[in-house]
């Protein structure tokens, strides 16, 4: 997992943070890790005052999982990789 704060010029504000790597090997699918990973790094981001998150998925295995913890699909790509971005408001 690497996270990071930042923003893309013209499509997301900066202090957003960003999940830039997520992986959870296909054997250990659907245990929970996902979950549990994901939840720290929410409390990390909270902690350091980001109000939003944001992700590009795997559009093959990630967007379910995304989906499913609440991101939603911006309607924005990256220019980088032209995926679709998606965030999440992190709650307080």
């Amino acid at each position: 997992m690497l996270l990071i704060f930042g923003g893309i010029q013209g499509i997301i504000d900066p202090g957003y943070g960003y999940i830039m790597g997520f992986y959870i090997i296909p054997e250990q699918r659907r245990k929970g890790f996902g979950r549990t990973g994901f939840n720290y790094i929410e409390s990390v981001l909270k902690t350091d005052s980001a109000n939003f998150i944001y992700l590009t998925p795997d559009s093959i295995t990630g967007v379910r999982f995304w989906k499913a913890i609440r991101f939603s699909d911006s309607g924005k790509v990256d220019p980088d990789d032209y995926l679709p971005i998606y965030i999440k408001e992190l709650l307080i």
